[in-house]
């Protein structure tokens, strides 16, 4: 008797799933089809009250090593050694790498220099 429900629940879910499948290509065959554009997609859902939700873009992380020479900061990227930036001191060397790279997540591993922010918290 359980063996029966529990096949008649799974076989349930697969037709779901196999339906869900097939209604969103048929519905992308049918947009296709008749040259609907994504703007005018997104026009007609506004339009009837619907809210399309962009996909968040992740934040790139980079590694970063810091470097103290003759009372300067320098930062560096781990992966390739490349100059990020300097500054006189570790808040105005964080503002010149937030100032170049917009959009990264700045990682400073202790054994790369975080101690410098640790000193000066």
């Amino acid at each position: 008797m359980i063996e029966t429900l529990l096949l008649l629940a799974a076989g349930f879910y697969i037709g779901y799933k196999v339906n869900d499948f097939i209604n969103a290509h048929m519905f992308k065959d049918i947009i296709k089809d008749l040259n609907i554009t994504e703007s005018q997609m997104k026009q007609l859902a506004a339009k009837n009250g619907i809210e399309i939700k962009e996909p968040e873009q992740e934040i790139p992380e980079v590694e970063v090593k810091i470097e103290q020479h003759s009372g300067c900061y320098y930062a560096f990227r781990v992966t390739d050694d490349e100059f990020m930036a300097q500054g006189t001191t570790p808040q105005e060397l964080l503002q010149a790498i937030k100032t170049r790279f917009k959009e990264i997540r700045v990682i400073v591993r202790e054994e790369n220099g975080g101690h410098i922010f640790n000193q000066n918290a």
